[in-house]
């Protein structure tokens, strides 16, 4: 009887730990979108300032000096040019300019990491509208879906370069269905916490989780035959 105890004990304690595990990995996989890849720190990018990308400066000009933004820091000289005038429209307070010069030097990965930072900015319950928070939201996710087609590393597909993502028609690769309820959030890694948090309170939690390139394979693997 005693012997029979134990194993009832034994096997309790074994599905105790086997549902501990699952639940373990089901919250990893659910905020796996918070282990975000390293990116500048947002101070240096607020530092380079200058010239857009379709003005070249005269050779013969001597070198000027890069305006300091806030932060007391000069613009670096090797900066691209969509960030140096990201920085200048940041310092100015312009918000709606800034975002057009990321969606500008799409499919670069620091773009679109400043495209929802920008676009989280101007999430505030307290100062705007219901419809508006919506639409808002909307457009991050949409953005942080769009930069997980591009930039996906998983084993399952092939990992492009820069130049391969450059010949991915941007256009209708924007033009894709991004369904919350079917994507989820769980791969997207510029997508964080408060994000989820807004996405579960507005549109409640999603069916799966999955990656833009499994959502939208058939696609993805069209556009990779037909690239140059």
């Amino acid at each position: 009887m005693l012997a029979l105890l134990l194993i009832a004990i034994v096997i309790a304690l074994l599905t105790l730990i086997i549902y501990g595990l699952h639940r373990y990995q089901t919250m990893e996989v659910e905020f796996s979108a918070d282990r975000i890849l390293p990116l500048p720190p947002l101070d240096k990018d607020l530092t380079r300032l200058g010239k857009p990308r379709s003005i070249k400066p005269d050779a013969k000009a001597p070198p000027q000096s890069a305006p300091v933004p806030a932060g007391g820091q000069t613009a670096s000289a090797d900066a691209p040019d969509w960030q140096t005038r990201l920085a200048e429209l940041k310092q100015a307070g312009d918000s709606a300019g800034a975002l057009a010069v990321c969606e500008s030097a799409y499919p670069a990965w620091g773009a679109f990491n400043q495209a929802c930072i920008l676009i989280r900015s101007q999430l505030r319950p307290s100062q705007i509208s219901a419809q508006q928070m919506d639409d808002d939201l909307m457009r991050l996710y949409r953005t942080a879906a769009l930069a997980e087609l591009l930039h996906d590393k998983s084993p399952e597909f092939v990992h492009l370069t820069a130049r391969g993502r450059q010949r991915i028609n941007l256009k209708m690769a924007r033009a894709l269905d991004m369904p919350y309820l079917e994507l989820g959030y769980a791969y997207l890694r510029l997508i964080r916490k408060q994000d989820v948090k807004l996405m579960r309170s507005l549109w409640g939690h999603p069916g799966k989780h999955q990656t833009p390139r499994q959502l939208h394979r058939d696609w993805w693997r069209n556009t990779l035959s037909e690239l140059p």
